[in-house]
């Protein structure tokens, strides 16, 4: 039940079902029932939303534009406004922590930034062909909604609940989640976005046995780097954990989602290795066959053991041929891949996506892309409100 767009030109049409009434009273006794922190994932109808009119449905295609524009402006480092310092300096992920005056002060802002060797059409082609459940940080997700469902835009109205990990669930003893309008469309001919900013349903409550926690827009702006056929990817994660939490407790929550945002790179490499069929054991290089690692050049020895990599067979040691979670003949399982297979394994030639504009995405607007890009001149597009969009538009 909800609205789907045809295309990115057309108007969204609403898919009209009749409800009955024990079925609505079904719907709010549910969403009323106590969830505590066993019970995930909840049941595919646990949530039964109306019908969406077509007017709201534009309303939220234009906010999930200007959400997508201010996220690609807050993944700037050196964006005056959010303040940023430099929070920690590994070498796959350089970490930042700000804040937004505009934005409560029980909130918390961190970024994170990192290059890695890809093509923007496998990054736009991966979040169109995955519903992201955070990599590692979301238990559970539902979609609501779909606004927009074509193969260059991506619109919907989702239900999230976080994990919790044993110093949260200490500290703070009911699960976070969200309701968020998530975003995943190229919004301009090289960048690639997706963005989760939290909204406010009738249909989708808060639910007893957790907590609604508030998401400003989050999520990941990638484009290429100056380094030839290198991505660079900035992930932003800007939370508001709600309730009685100590301030440590709500920045690591912030880090792992910014952390968990950023990790697009594993999953690409997992998606471009399961792409392509594995070596069978007659195929692979014998292990005696070599006494160094044919990656590393390290002699080999009872702590760096021998392995085979089963995409190009060589002999290599675990540290260069890790495990991956891929899909063979339909099913997830385990197999070892070099490092550099795992980057050189990648489909014949990726699907080119064109980018799509906002004249497209919600052509009843009545005004152009190029008006939306004075946000950065126009402070008062992300002031924080207690409207049900959650920022004025």
């Amino acid at each position: 039940m909800g609205i789907h767009c045809q295309g990115a030109g057309s108007m969204c049409n609403v898919k009209k079902m009749p409800m009955k009434a024990s079925s609505l009273h079904h719907n709010v006794s549910c969403s009323r029932a106590f969830v505590d922190m066993h019970t995930l994932p909840l049941a595919p109808d646990y949530f039964n939303c109306p019908p969406l009119p077509t007017q709201e449905a534009t309303r939220y295609a234009h906010l999930a534009y200007q959400h997508a524009l201010h996220i690609v402006q807050a993944s700037t480092v050196t964006n005056t406004r959010y303040h940023w310092n430099i929070d920690s300096d590994d070498a796959d992920l350089k970490m930042y922590e700000g804040w937004d005056p505009f934005t409560p002060n029980t909130s918390t802002l961190h970024a994170g930034t990192t290059e890695f060797i890809g093509h923007l059409d496998e990054v736009a082609g991966y979040y169109r062909t995955h519903h992201v459940k955070g990599h590692g940080v979301v238990a559970d997700t539902h979609t609501l909604y779909t606004i927009v469902d074509t193969p260059t835009a991506s619109v919907r109205v989702k239900w999230l609940a976080t994990k919790t990990s044993s110093l949260d669930g200490f500290v703070a003893k009911k699960r976070r989640d969200f309701c968020v309008l998530e975003v995943k469309y190229k919004l301009l001919s090289n960048v690639v976005v997706l963005c989760w900013s939290s909204i406010d349903m009738k249909c989708c409550p808060p639910i007893d046995g957790m907590l609604r926690a508030r998401m400003f827009p989050s999520g990941v702006v990638c484009q290429d780097a100056a380094r030839r056929g290198y991505l660079h990817l900035s992930a932003v994660a800007h939370i508001d954990v709600q309730g009685l939490v100590p301030p440590l407790v709500a920045l690591r929550a912030t880090k792992d989602m910014c952390r968990a945002f950023a990790g697009v790179e594993l999953c690409l490499r997992q998606s471009r290795l399961s792409a392509s069929a594995f070596l069978l054991a007659r195929d692979l290089r014998p292990l005696d066959s070599r006494r160094d690692c044919f990656l590393c050049h390290r002699r080999f020895s009872p702590l760096r053991k021998k392995t085979n990599c089963l995409k190009c067979g060589e002999v290599v040691c675990t540290a260069c041929n890790p495990s991956w979670s891929v899909l063979v003949n339909g099913h997830l399982t385990k197999r070892r891949a070099c490092t550099l297979c795992s980057l050189a394994s990648k489909p014949s030639k990726p699907v080119a996506t064109p980018s799509i504009h906002r004249d497209d995405l919600v052509p009843s607007l009545g005004f152009r892309s190029s008006d939306a890009t004075t946000i950065d001149r126009d402070d008062s597009m992300s002031r924080y409100s207690d409207s049900t969009m959650g920022y004025h538009t």
